[in-house]
């Protein structure tokens, strides 16, 4: 089923043709990229921000997920006047999952099913505003504390950890380029500092730790991984379900699972 519905809302959004005179409102292409490497999406964006483009469409995707699921998905553009960008040529759009080719636009190309970058950008300040009072707080909280959260850079370094803890292990996956990530960081700190007596808190950059992320199919930022006993027992994807988690953690729970 999971399949199905990502094969279904890839080719919602990528339509093959597009009438320029639709009142249809504009369709984000993440839908179609949920799958795809959150980063990646937010990369394009950076980069067609950085370059003055104001609108792009992602004209031929090639992508193979965890399940091994391959898909290869096009879409025509209705104003060809664009400039073409292939994640072969451009490595901020590069990513190991799969490929792309795009057209980006100075000016709007009246084509429903481009993505508007100005509009993403103001949906992210929306998102951090929303938690912006409560990520102060918790800054505040942790300011006179020391930190617990261990940050490791390698596949080896994180089986050591979970090989050497007596209870739970939890691993905050992270970007460097992900703004949610960095909304996360004091909430996890926190979660660290009340529970750091029955459970382990780790960090890992997946840009720098790849192996990390190949093994454990991290394919979207943040994400948050809890191990008991050497095996990965959950898996949180995406700030709201991680902060939600955390928000709920139980002390008394994770004492319980420790030895």
């Amino acid at each position: 089923m999971r399949k199905i519905l990502f094969i279904i809302a890839a080719l919602l959004t990528f339509q093959l043709s597009a009438d320029p005179n639709s009142d249809e409102i504009k369709k984000d292409q993440i839908q179609a990229l949920m799958g795809f490497n959150s980063t990646s999406y937010h990369n394009i964006m950076t980069f067609c921000k950085e370059k003055g483009y104001k609108f792009f469409k992602i004209t031929n995707m090639q992508y193979e997920d965890k399940f091994g699921l391959k898909m290869q998905v096009s879409g025509v553009a209705v104003d060809k006047t664009g400039d073409i960008f292939k994640s072969s040529d451009v490595q901020a759009l590069s990513d190991p999952n799969g490929s792309l080719e795009i057209i980006c636009y100075k000016n709007d190309p009246k084509d429903v099913t481009c993505s508007d970058v100005d509009n993403f950008f103001q949906m992210i300040k929306l998102f951090q505003d929303q938690y912006v009072e409560q990520v102060n707080e918790t800054s505040k909280e942790n300011e006179n504390t020391t930190s617990q959260v261990i940050e490791i850079t390698s596949l080896e370094e994180l089986k050591n950890q979970i090989a050497t803890s007596n209870g739970p292990v939890f691993v905050d996956c992270y970007g460097n380029s992900c703004p949610p990530c960095k909304i996360l960081a004091p909430f996890y700190e926190k979660v660290s500092n009340e529970n750091s007596e029955n459970a382990k808190f780790l960090k890992v950059n997946i840009e720098i730790a790849q192996d990390v992320a190949e093994v454990y199919q991290i394919k979207a930022v943040p994400t948050l991984l809890m191990f008991e006993k050497d095996e990965l027992q959950a898996k949180w994807i995406g700030l709201p379900e991680i902060i939600k988690f955390l928000n709920n953690l139980n002390a008394e729970e994770i004492a319980k699972n420790s030895n």
